[in-house]
């Protein structure tokens, strides 16, 4: 099974909802992402499964100047597909060339580590700290990847 990416097609809160746990994310998650995307639409990604249902979304979001932090929010069906990763990383690549973004950065929670294990390394990153308590009590790993633009 193959997986594909497209322009944005959803920002749409009540969708995200649907495929984020508020137990895992939080009860207002749901709406920073869809806003997030309202606000980035150009550098957020819709992406499809063979069936031509959506699977998920995801993107990058400024930081500051050359430096912008990858997301992404996948249901169960994307979480069986085994090209998500290959995807993934392909339109992160798009996405940081396009942009010229010199620092991209992810974080993953360390209670997702378990499922995640290996994850942000097939994306390319790679890993660079640990914020101690950083939401929620919770520690979150930071991942990194840099593109050659200064």
């Amino acid at each position: 099974m193959q997986i594909e990416y497209r322009k944005a097609l959803i920002a749409d809160p009540y969708y995200i909802q649907s495929i984020m746990s508020e137990e895992e994310y939080g009860p207002e998650w749901h709406k920073i992402i869809a806003k997030a995307v309202a606000e980035n639409e150009e550098r957020t990604l819709t992406f499809i499964d063979p069936m031509n249902r959506v699977v998920g979304i995801g993107g990058i979001v400024p930081v500051r100047r050359g430096c912008e932090e990858a997301w992404t929010v996948l249901d169960e069906r994307a979480k069986d597909l085994l090209m998500t990763p290959v995807v993934w990383k392909e339109a992160l690549d798009m996405l940081q060339s396009k942009f010229k973004v010199r620092r991209l950065q992810a974080m993953a929670r360390d209670t997702y580590m378990p499922m995640l294990a290996g994850w942000h390394e097939r994306l390319g990153f790679e890993y660079e700290c640990t914020l101690k308590e950083y939401d929620r009590g919770d520690d979150h790993h930071v991942y990194v990847r840099f593109g050659p633009w200064v």
